[in-house]
This record gives C-alpha cells, sequence and structure tokens, in this order.
C-alpha cells in the first residue's frame, strides 16, 4: 500500500487478515494469512482497489471464499479434526 494510504481498518474473516486503507480517491485492501495451513492469495500489486469501501471489503471476501472453495475437497465434507 503506498504512502499516502491511510489505513481505516482490519478485520479477521475466515483466517485472514484484511487490511482496508483509502487513499482518495479510492479504497483498496489487501489479504494476508493469520491461519496455519491456509494458503495465500494472490492479488495484484496494489491490492483490490475500488470506490467503494464496502464493495472492496465484499471483493476481499470473495476472493477469500473462492481460494478456500478451491482448497476444499470436491467429493464430500471434510473429515472431522
Amino acid at each position: 500500500m503506498g504512502q499516502a494510504e491511510k489505513i481505516c481498518h482490519s478485520l479477521e474473516y475466515r483466517g485472514y487478515s484484511i487490511l482496508v486503507a483509502f487513499a482518495p480517491p479510492l479504497w483498496s485492501a489487501r489479504i494476508d494469512v493469520l491461519q496455519d495451513g491456509l494458503k495465500p492469495i494472490s492479488l495484484p500489486s496494489d491490492g483490490l482497489r475500488g470506490w467503494d469501501e464496502e464493495e472492496v471489503v465484499s471483493r476481499a471476501k470473495a476472493r477469500i471464499d473462492l481460494n478456500l472453495k478451491k482448497l476444499a475437497p470436491e467429493d464430500g465434507p471434510r473429515p472431522a479434526a
């Protein structure tokens, strides 16, 4: 994230951290891994960007959900730990 960006907040979602920042006029989000065993999510070098904070957070959550779906077994529920 650039130097002119102001970090607004971060949130945890399904083992990942979403860092939300604002650099007028755009919002951006970066996703980092918090839990062991999860794969990093590849994003453009400047993260996810958009005009609306809620939209950027929603897109970050969708990326996380898609990444977790790729990790899930195709043919049934996950085994109990």
